[in-house]
């Protein structure tokens, strides 16, 4: 099953980034954005379960696919919104290629594909 995943997972990640290339967005874009969904970790300053809910929110693939319908919504969206729902997906299929799920809100190791590998469930709090 895990090959199943990170061939999906990494199928995730290549095909936005290919999107990016037929976009022809400047790369400066990429290492700028590419890490905008890990922000969201900031909200661990507040607990763990507010941190989950904002880390969930920044790294569930259903807020990319959203992003990418509100930039079809017409000419007035802007350009770059495309450019930032396609980071999105690949920062999200490759932070899952990695062993990064979606977390609950007992620990930050504790994730929808398992626990990370320096995490135990003693972290749990």
């Amino acid at each position: 099953m895990k090959i199943w995943l990170n061939a999906e997972h990494l199928t995730l990640f290549l095909v936005p980034i290919f999107a990016l290339f037929v976009l022809a967005e400047p790369s400066w874009w990429w290492l700028l954005l590419f890490f905008w969904p890990d922000m969201a970790m900031v909200g661990y300053l507040l607990g763990t379960r507010l941190g989950a809910v904002a880390y969930n929110l920044a790294h569930v693939y259903a807020l990319g696919v959203g992003l990418v319908a509100l930039s079809w919504l017409g000419p007035e969206m802007p350009g770059w919104l495309l450019a930032v729902a396609f980071l999105q997906i690949a920062h999200v299929g490759f932070d899952r290629l990695l062993g990064y799920g979606l977390k609950y809100p007992d620990s930050f190791g504790h994730t929808h594909l398992g626990w990370l590998k320096n995490a135990t469930k003693e972290d749990a709090g």
